[in-house]
């Protein structure tokens, strides 16, 4: 993680998948840690990278003010079970091809042309993102 401290993290899809929000987004890593990992902010302040509860990769809407359980009702994009990794890492560091996204960051055809795989969990399959770390 003291190498991770200085990196910021840009975020989009390799083919058009994402809304304009989330395609090219930069995150900075915090000095906030949730489930023993860093949390990254988006440059915007609207959007937070963490290791949710289940061990999975989230990037979920503004953080309750002072506490660090995060709404599973806001996350938007997501990365099956960050917990697969071990010791430290960064979000450069994940399969591209794990990520989930919903009807929020998902650019609507896509959205709607997409299989969703689960009804109670509308997320879809982002083909492939791609996660550049930036120095």
């Amino acid at each position: 993680v003291a190498q991770a401290r200085a990196l910021v993290v840009q975020m989009g899809s390799t083919t058009p998948w994402l809304s304009e929000e989330f395609q090219d987004a930069r995150y900075l890593i915090t000095e906030r840690m949730v489930s023993d990992v860093p949390v990254w902010a988006a440059e915007n302040g609207k959007y937070f990278l963490y290791v949710d509860k289940i061990g999975d990769f989230s990037i979920s809407g503004d953080a309750p003010a002072g506490g660090i359980d995060f709404s599973d009702e806001e996350i938007k994009i997501w990365h099956m079970t960050a917990a697969d990794m071990e010791g430290e890492w960064a979000p450069n560091m994940l399969s591209p091809t794990k990520w989930r996204s919903d009807d929020a960051a998902t650019l609507e055809v896509q959205y709607v042309a997409a299989q969703i795989e689960n009804p109670e969990n509308p997320f879809v399959a982002v083909p492939n993102m791609r996660v550049t770390a930036v120095h």
